[in-house]
């Protein structure tokens, strides 16, 4: 059974998580950029 929950909604929800706690613009890019989307890309396939 797949998930219905896509690597591009799974950012959206991330991003929206960290920035609700508080984490600024900046911080969630660094976050959430290189090697944490190499790593969902892989895991997501």
């Amino acid at each position: 059974m797949e998930s219905s929950t896509t690597p591009s909604t799974s950012s959206v929800l991330s991003t929206d998580a960290l920035l609700a706690r508080g984490y600024p613009h900046d911080a969630v890019a660094v976050i959430l950029g290189g090697n944490f989307r190499r790593v969902a890309a892989l895991v997501w396939r």
